[in-house]
């Protein structure tokens, strides 16, 4: 799976993903948490 591969994500803006939490209307850790959680079951 692609996102076991180290250089995953490495490209992503910062600035993008606290964005993105902002109109979601959460924090950043929370947001990793829930990606975790959701990329886990797909495994």
């Amino acid at each position: 799976m692609k996102i076991k591969d180290k250089s995953f994500g490495a490209n992503v803006d910062r600035a993008t993903i606290e964005l993105g939490c902002e109109h979601l209307g959460i924090e950043i850790p929370e947001h990793i948490g829930n990606l975790i959680h959701y990329f886990d079951k797909l495994d």
